[in-house]
């Protein structure tokens, strides 16, 4: 089934958004913006035309407030997308696929959105790429194209195998630091320095792969608010308090 695109965007007394990012553009960012209108995109796959027309108002839109368009009108300017990086959760295309599924009482309904920054004057091409770094969080997000894509299944690459660091319960405390910095460790030097004993001295393994470590539970998964994880004695305990130490 063909996929179908939606833009949703606010009418000219509802679209204050739209307005402050205008200032924000003239005043901050001292760039010639005449005019600037956001849209919500949605990429819609396995949904049939009448579904998807009773989903317009319904589902994509609050007709008193949005405009509901299939093309994007002709900008005298310049328009990027913004979406998020594959994997980070969307809340507006999950609501979509779950309202979706509601309303036609069937499921396997694919949708994804980004948000369509559609921006009036003249500019350069520095000052495009300055406006969008400046509205793209590289940390959750990237820019979309804005092709209507032939699927909209992710194309996911197999993961790289886990590193093993052979002579790891061996390493002196610089070798750890040098180790933290190399492979981006969200761990501190006391953290490398638990672990390598509890390698040592209990388990008796010479490499480092958590995966087959107790430790995992400790490294990976959000611990209950009732214990609380000592980092630098490395031992785990109850505490009566309720509240995190962190």
């Amino acid at each position: 089934m063909a996929i179908q695109r939606l833009f949703v965007t606010k009418r000219e007394s509802f679209n204050q958004e739209a307005q402050r990012m205008l200032q924000t553009l003239q005043q901050e960012l001292s760039m010639p913006a005449t005019g600037v209108t956001i849209y919500e995109r949605y990429d819609i796959e396995h949904v049939d035309a009448k579904d998807l027309e009773a989903a317009k108002n319904l589902i994509f839109s609050e007709p008193p407030v949005d405009t509901v368009l299939e093309e994007l009108p002709a900008v005298q300017g310049f328009v990027f997308a913004v979406e998020y990086v594959p994997g980070q959760y969307d809340q507006r295309a999950d609501s979509a696929e779950q309202c979706i599924s509601m309303l036609t009482l069937t499921s396997g309904h694919i949708v994804h959105c980004a948000r369509v920054f559609a921006i009036e004057g003249t500019f350069t091409k520095e000052q495009e790429n300055a406006i969008k770094a400046y509205y793209i969080n590289p940390v959750d997000s990237r820019e979309a194209s804005l092709e209507l894509p032939n699927t909209l299944a992710l194309n996911l690459e197999d993961p790289k195998p886990v590193a093993t660091i052979d002579g790891f319960t061996t390493m002196s405390n610089a070798e750890l630091e040098e180790l933290i910095k190399n492979y981006g460790l969200a761990m501190t030097l006391a953290d490398l320095q638990m672990i390598r004993q509890q390698y040592a001295e209990v388990e008796h393994r010479k490499s480092y792969d958590y995966r087959n470590s107790p430790l995992r539970y400790i490294l990976v998964r959000p611990l209950p608010s009732h214990h609380i994880y000592d980092r630098v004695n490395g031992y785990l305990y109850r505490s009566k308090s309720l509240h995190r130490p962190y």
